[in-house]
């Protein structure tokens, strides 16, 4: 899932909060979506932002949580060498006790 793509127009209240709405909409659907097909809700949301060119502070005001930092070496690295830009890792819990149901 990415969290990209949507637009968000203002009627009578403020765009910030129109944004949170939306995105907040947005993930109630798509969990419900793949608790119909995988037969398992989403506990945890994740997300990557590049401190180099965003702050985030629009997750963090939804109150996503910064885990830690990429390595900078993607998914199909062969020379376990950085060679993409070290992104902040953030995530959202769904669940009051995602890490129980998660198994972390």
């Amino acid at each position: 899932m990415t969290n990209s793509g949507f637009g968000v127009r203002s009627s009578g209240f403020g765009v910030r909060s129109a944004k949170f709405g939306v995105r907040s909409a947005k993930f109630g659907v798509r969990s419900s979506e793949c608790e119909v097909r995988s037969g398992h809700p989403i506990y945890l949301l994740e997300t990557f932002v590049d401190p180099s060119r965003f702050r985030g502070t629009c997750y963090r005001a939804a109150n996503w949580m910064v885990v830690g930092q990429t390595t900078g070496r993607g998914k199909d690295d062969q020379t376990k060498r950085p060679n993409r830009p070290i992104k902040q890792i953030l995530v959202l819990p769904l669940v009051r006790d995602f890490r129980r149901l998660m198994a972390c």
